[in-house]
């Protein structure tokens, strides 16, 4: 990149991913309100504010890149938290730093690994997660330790559920 583009983009304190001498991924520091974008490839972006930017063309740089994964399917978030779903059912919690290259985005932490998940929802910081049998679980802020993953607790189990909306701290 353009060594102007690079001075003000790290003044701001964000940064496209790429190959930069010296560049350390700083915490995305997720807050209340923040949006996220999730593209066709997989890849995972948050939006760094006001503050950030505007675009040039088609590049927009007040998006950091928080993950590229082709198996992502679905995101959800809420006040300071955000989440990813892959195909597999595997579900990660993001824990914070920008990926330092477009392959290289370490900050994610597995918090299930089902392969029954089809869809997850968040509100009021809390997530929540459908299996193909209808089964509705909360997750209780314990992550995986190796493939167990065992901080969830069971809310419903009906097979006519196909959907689930969270708001704030409600649950539909």
């Amino acid at each position: 990149p353009d060594s102007s583009f690079v001075g003000d983009a790290l003044s701001k304190h964000w940064m496209v991913p790429g190959n930069i001498a010296n560049y350390i991924p700083y915490h995305f520091n997720p807050i209340g309100g923040q949006f996220y974008s999730l593209h066709s490839n997989g890849q995972i972006r948050g939006f760094n504010g006001a503050g950030g930017g505007s675009c040039n063309g088609t590049s927009c740089p007040h998006w950091s890149m928080l993950d590229s994964n082709a198996s992502t399917v679905n995101i959800a978030a809420s006040s300071s938290k955000l989440f990813q779903l892959h195909s597999t059912g595997l579900i990660w919690e993001f824990m914070g730093v920008q990926c330092s290259q477009s392959n290289s985005c370490p900050s994610w932490r597995m918090i299930d690994n089902n392969s029954k998940t089809v869809q997850i929802t968040s509100g009021g910081g809390r997530l929540y997660q459908r299996w193909n049998s209808g089964a509705i679980w909360r997750y209780t802020n314990t992550p995986c330790s190796g493939n167990n993953c065992p901080g969830w607790q069971l809310l419903d189990n009906n097979s006519a559920t196909v959907e689930i909306v969270a708001s704030g701290s409600n649950l539909y």
